[in-house]
C-alpha cells in the first residue's frame, strides 16, 4: 500500500488501512469520497470491490462506539471465569498485534474493533514454527472470506496446508 503514502489521503483519517489480509490483499476504510480517489489512482487490473456496510470498521469511524462495546465487554477482564471450567490452555494469536497474546480482556477487544487487522501477520505467526504450524485451517463463518489471503500466505511463507 506504499501508493497510499504517496497519495497523502490518509492525512486526515480520510483514508486509513482497515486490514492486512494476505501479501497481495489490503482492505481500506474511509469517506466514500476519498476511497473512490484511491480507487481511480490504483495501477490498472488491479481488485477492487467495495465492502457493504454502515460503518467503517478498524478505523477511526468506530471512536464514537468504543465505549459502549468495551462496557458490554467487561465481563471479558475476568479471564479466570472465561477459562476456568476449561482443562485447555489456548493458544491465541492477535490479529492487532499479528503476535501470540494472552491479552483478550474488554479493552483488548476495543483495541480489535479500532486498529487495522494484521491478519497476514497472524498467519505468518501461527505458520511460523514448522512442529507447530497446522496442517488443516478452518474458516467459521457464511462465507468463505479469508480462505483466499490464508492461502496467499502461506504459499508465501513456503507452507502447506487444508483451508477449508
Amino acid at each position: 500500500m506504499d501508493f497510499l503514502a504517496t497519495l497523502e489521503l490518509s492525512q486526515d483519517n480520510a483514508v486509513e488501512i482497515a486490514c492486512v489480509n494476505s501479501p497481495s490483499g489490503t482492505v481500506l476504510a474511509g469517506v466514500e469520497v476519498a476511497l473512490n480517489q484511491v480507487k481511480a489512482a490504483l495501477p490498472p487490473g488491479t481488485f477492487s470491490a467495495f465492502v457493504q456496510g454502515n460503518i467503517a470498521f478498524h478505523s477511526s469511524h468506530v471512536d464514537p462506539i468504543l465505549p459502549n462495546i468495551r462496557c458490554r465487554l467487561t465481563f471479558l477482564d475476568r479471564p479466570d471465569r472465561v477459562l476456568a471450567r476449561t482443562n485447555i490452555s489456548p493458544v491465541f494469536v492477535s490479529t492487532v498485534t499479528g503476535e501470540e497474546s494472552t491479552q483478550t480482556d474488554a479493552e483488548y477487544w476495543c483495541r480489535n474493533v479500532r486498529s487495522a487487522v494484521l491478519f497476514q501477520h497472524a498467519v505468518q505467526c501461527i505458520f511460523e514454527d514448522e512442529d507447530t504450524a497446522p496442517d488443516v485451517v478452518l474458516e467459521i463463518g457464511p462465507h468463505k472470506t479469508l480462505a483466499g489471503p490464508v492461502l496467499q500466505t502461506i504459499k508465501a511463507a513456503g507452507r502447506e496446508a487444508l483451508v477449508l
